[in-house]
């Protein structure tokens, strides 16, 4: 299994979630990426449609890592986003990344589970876990939950079981990766 862990910071909190996942990874023998988004040279997605018509499937966007992010993201089996959920939300390293993955998405729509959603561009489907960090309330956590699982829909990955917090258990995140890719 192809394993891409997108990390929106370096910081003392997501350093263990890191360490879980790796260790996680290599004792299954599957090939993990990380990255953290924070450090990439992503710049934001100016809307312009070209990945759609100009160039399709590629940002039209070239002097940035984009490209590497974009590859890393379609090639994997298992995409886990770690992020820090400021109201509710993305941060916006995270949010900055989900918007330039656009191209793997094609310009049309349909309805998915009662919702429209986009088409997916290839037919590789990969399964998406989100995984909050950090300080948040109860409601910000219910509102990511909700925003996690609209953006599983979007790509066609199944939902979660339940959405974890990572509080700095690495066992427990290791754990509750596990389940769900046993699902």
């Amino acid at each position: 299994m192809k394993i891409y862990v997108l990390c929106d910071e370096d910081n003392g909190q997501t350093e263990g979630a890191v360490s879980a996942l790796r260790d996680w990874a290599e004792r299954k023998g599957y090939e993990a990426r990380f990255d953290y988004a924070s450090s990439m040279r992503l710049k934001a997605c100016i809307g312009c449609f070209g990945c759609w018509l100009k160039t399709p499937g590629l940002c039209v966007i070239k002097d940035d890592d984009g490209k590497r992010y974009l590859e890393r993201f379609v090639a994997a089996d298992l995409m886990i986003f770690v992020t820090r959920i400021p109201f509710g939300s993305y941060s916006p390293a995270i949010k900055r990344a989900l918007d330039r993955g656009i191209p793997s998405l094609l310009p049309y729509f349909r309805i998915y589970r009662g919702e429209m959603h986009h088409v997916q561009r290839y037919p590789r489907k990969r399964r998406i876990l989100h995984i909050p960090y950090g300080e948040y309330s109860p409601e910000e956590f219910d509102t990511f939950a909700e925003l996690a699982r609209a953006h599983c829909d979007n790509a066609e990955s199944p939902h979660t079981l339940t959405q974890i917090g990572y509080r700095g258990d690495g066992t427990a995140l290791a754990e509750w990766v596990q389940n769900e890719v046993n699902r």
